[in-house]
């Protein structure tokens, strides 16, 4: 690479908050990730719950800064992101790259980033999920706001590339993450929000959308050649795994719902049970973590969790598009045929007088 090059993608800096010290061995996983496949670059880690052994750690990585105090504001989950990225531009940095903790580098994405205006903003595709499509700018509509554009799918907030060209869209983001009406719907589960609700990248979504807002331009990470959303048993297509084969793997793994570091000890039971267990346990992100087990002060979480698991793991050691193969057949031909099959009553019920 040129020294031009090089320069360019200098610029970046990687942003990441976390509060939870159970979440400590994926802080772990993405930072010596982050430094095998993106040497050099700069790293904020805001962890105001960090434990003695993983600041003493993360001292060997002269590039990544540990802020152990609070952000000035309300840290709850996922809704600290705006407020992250706003401390981050405003202490110094000019580009700003969201990653949340239970993401794995797979891949240097700095050449990505660095080809993108100032102006734009990038953010990644939704899973396949059921509340991955935002419908004429539904979101933003259920929020009160005029509709400037509709966005392809709601925009997955796992990765988010900034600039100090969107600070008054991350404040509006942070003041609406913190309206009475949005703390409500955190209160209740979260199959019992509405749509516009349910999370911070909904609340993004809608504000993208917007007119007041409508004219940033947006750079999708798209699943697949992009990122991997590990997220139920469409978390990752035969189409995707081929793709890899084929081309490599994507910058991003985001285990995204599943977190195989956590213990659970929640009884399996049903057949449909079991193969989302066994799913689970055949995922991109464990397999190419266990490259980073020299990080990790216990990585029994590493290994598979079920005889069935450890058999078909042994079949492809440390191939993430290959474990687990034979399952994403299965759930992804149930998957189409569902959708065939709705397809097609939609119509027949559309013909009826």
């Amino acid at each position: 690479m040129g020294n031009d090059s090089a320069s360019m993608l200098s610029g970046i800096t990687v942003c990441i908050a976390e509060d939870r010290a159970s979440c400590e061995p994926a802080l772990r996983i993405l930072v010596a990730s982050l430094t095998r496949r993106s040497p050099g670059i700069r790293a904020l880690l805001f962890c105001p719950n960090a434990t003695p052994s993983f600041a003493k750690w993360i001292s060997d990585f002269p590039h990544c800064s540990l802020n152990p105090c609070a952000l000035d504001g309300v840290w709850t989950k996922y809704d600290i992101k705006p407020l992250a990225l706003l401390t981050a531009l405003r202490t110094g940095a000019d580009d700003v790259l969201w990653i949340d903790s239970d993401v794995l580098i797979a891949r240097d994405f700095r050449p990505v980033f660095a080809e993108l205006s100032v102006e734009t903003l990038a953010v990644t595709e939704e899973a396949l999920s059921g509340g991955r499509a935002d419908p004429d700018g539904m979101r933003a509509r259920m929020w009160g706001m005029p509709v400037g554009r509709s966005l392809p799918f709601t925009a997955n907030t796992g990765v988010i590339r900034v600039t100090t060209a969107h600070i008054e869209l991350l404040e509006a983001w942070h003041d609406l993450l913190q309206s009475p009406e949005y703390r409500a719907a955190q209160a209740a589960p979260w199959y019992e929000r509405e749509s516009h609700l349910a999370g911070d990248q909904e609340v993004l979504t809608a504000l993208l959308s917007s007119s007041r807002f409508s004219d940033i331009p947006i750079r999708f990470l798209r699943r697949g050649p992009d990122i991997v959303q590990f997220f139920g048993t469409s978390g990752y297509t035969v189409a995707e795994r081929i793709g890899h084969l084929r081309t490599g793997l994507p910058y991003f793994i985001h285990s995204q719902g599943f977190r195989p570091w956590w213990p659970s000890d929640e009884p399996v039971v049903g057949w449909s049970a079991r193969f989302r267990a066994l799913y689970n346990d055949m995922s991109p992100y464990t397999t190419l973590a266990r490259g980073y087990a020299s990080s990790l002060d216990c990585d029994r979480w590493l290994s598979s969790q079920s005889k069935h698991g450890r058999a078909l793991a042994a079949l492809t050691p440390d191939n993430a598009p290959l474990t687990g193969l034979p399952l994403a057949l299965i759930s992804d031909t149930v998957r189409i045929a569902k959708t065939v099959s709705g397809r097609w009553k939609n119509r027949l019920g559309a013909r009826q007088p």
